[in-house]
């Protein structure tokens, strides 16, 4: 079907020019024979009211999904449980988008959930027993029982909400039971000339499994053991055709010689580099800006103390930095001790991402999506504390989340200094649901983490060394400090009736936008 389909997925690309002829007519007619006769033999299979399992895999690259329905008499219907006798009726599988590709792995599996439930829904809505088998075990929380409000993820949320309509339990398969929608999510359907196993192999390969329609171990042994003999004799046929040949002194040399512009930038280089860019030939300008770190030794360039490649060598040395697989970040770091040539690290940069050896053997994972903060419904129900240094000084502010009221104490020593603090506000105001803060050896001191247990306080670390992330106190430290201008003694005490008046004027300020100031926020 890949085969059949790649000319019209070629005239939906952007820029494509729209042309329809008779060779696509006829693929056209072929294509919706081939279609009905697939579906004809997955319907005359289907029985509504057998158990049926819905198997769904993701991958960066792609989504896939096996429909299967119970043929055996066993009391026990688990899928795989009797694989010889869950039988297919439907299987799907595409590629993602670049946003897909970009998703948590929690929500790139949740995607495959409610995409696989939508393309099998004509077989499935209505369905009294059904079970979707996922290897991603944190899915059987959030598609349990829980309720769409205690799901805080929006992306997630949106995902559940699409298979609301539908009646299913869900289940984790172990990974090692789940190769078939592996299979599927990680070679989804493309070009049919970059299918890892040779054209002959998987015409037999699915021609077994669709001739028997069901699932058995010894299919997915010979799709395995047949693919892996593939692949070692390609490999082995491959690294006895490279011919590998190492980039030496005397190779360098005798290609520079050979080579006109650079036989013209040696003599550049021994007689002097001209002031001006324009005076260099233009073949040879991307040098320019190197000229400090130019020299010539034995008919080699070199810049400081590597050696320059020219045009011809440099895929040899790109390969050799790139045959241990390193990150960009190694090969860099390997070339500045060795080669240069003007543009290599984008070339190097070019090499990595170009590479489907890494890309399939070390892909990155996106980070979690970050937790939403908590909104405060009334004052001091979440505060935000931070540490700074004023004059020599060194203060703790804590700043109400909801009315910005903000209190300030000259710090104590350790953490039983800001347990002392943290006491009275508790016991003044109130004790507050969450503390923020940005961390710091007082606020992840032991004692300071049990202080917060025992008074039943959320603390909330954000990142270091990234303001944003701990915004709200940040800006009471700036609040503060403006406020200690001139109105503190000489030994840093917020004692004083200069410094009292000044936090007075601000605790009674209006907010712009509310009209309300702090004040009227907390004591009406």
């Amino acid at each position: 079907m890949a085969k059949r389909m790649l000319p019209f997925r070629d005239l939906l690309k952007p820029g494509t020019a729209f042309q329809w002829n008779e060779h696509l007519q006829t693929l056209f007619e072929e294509s919706k024979v081939q279609i009905v006769r697939e579906i004809e033999d997955g319907v005359r299979i289907f029985d509504p009211d057998r158990p049926t399992c819905l198997t769904t895999g993701r991958s960066k690259s792609g989504i896939g999904f096996w429909h299967l329905q119970k043929h055996c008499t066993c009391e026990k219907a688990e899928p795989f449980f009797c694989p010889s006798e869950w039988k297919i009726t439907l299987v799907g599988s595409r590629f993602t988008h670049p946003l897909e590709s970009r998703y948590a792995p929690i929500e790139g599996e949740a995607l495959a959930v409610a995409d696989s439930l939508d393309k099998a829904r004509y077989f499935i809505l209505g369905c009294k027993d059904l079970t979707i088998a996922v290897d991603h075990k944190p899915l059987l929380k959030i598609f349990g029982d829980r309720s769409l409000e205690d799901i805080s993820n929006n992306r997630l949320r949106n995902l559940k909400e699409k298979t609301l309509r539908y009646r299913f339990c869900m289940v984790h398969i172990p990974g090692v039971k789940h190769r078939a929608t592996d299979c599927l999510s990680r070679h989804p359907i493309r070009d049919a000339e970059k299918f890892i196993l040779p054209y002959d192999v998987a015409q037999e390969t699915n021609h077994r499994l669709l001739e028997n329609l069901h699932l058995e171990n010894s299919n997915t042994e010979y799709i395995c053991s047949a693919r892996d003999e593939i692949m070692r004799s390609s490999a082995v046929a491959s690294l006895n055709a490279l011919g590998l040949k190492s980039v030496t002194w005397d190779r360098v040399r005798v290609a520079t010689a050979s080579d006109q512009d650079l036989l013209l930038l040696c003599e550049i280089i021994e007689g002097g580099m001209p002031r001006y860019r324009h005076e260099v030939p233009e073949s040879l300008r991307q040098y320019f800006q190197y000229r400090e770190g130019l020299s010539t030794t034995d008919g080699v360039i070199l810049y400081k103390d590597r050696i320059v490649i020219l045009q011809s060598l440099r895929k040899e040395v790109l390969d050799a930095l790139h045959s241990g697989h390193q990150g960009v970040t190694s090969k860099i770091a390997r070339a500045e001790t060795s080669v240069f040539w003007p543009g290599i690290t984008p070339d190097i940069n070019a090499l990595r991402a170009n590479c489907q050896q890494c890309n399939r053997n070390a892909p990155s994972n996106p980070s979690a999506p970050p937790v939403p903060q908590m909104s405060p419904e009334y004052p001091f129900q979440c505060i935000c504390t931070d540490y700074f240094t004023y004059c020599c000084n060194h203060y703790l502010v804590v700043v109400d989340r909801y009315s910005n009221w903000p209190i300030v104490d000259q710090s104590a020593v350790g953490a039983q200094g800001l347990k002392t603090c943290l006491r009275r506000i508790f016991v003044t105001y109130r004790i507050p649901d969450e503390l923020a803060s940005d961390g710091g050896p007082e606020l992840t001191a032991t004692t300071t983490r049990q202080f917060l247990r025992d008074w039943g306080v959320h603390h909330r670390l954000s990142s270091v060394a990234f303001p944003h992330s701990n915004c709200r106190a940040e800006i009471g430290v700036k609040t503060v400090k403006r406020l200690l201008m001139d109105n503190t003694s000489s030994s840093g005490d917020v004692d004083t009736d200069a410094f009292k008046r000044a936090m007075l004027q601000y605790r009674n300020t209006p907010d712009r936008d509310t009209k309300l100031s702090p004040a009227i926020c907390i004591f009406g």
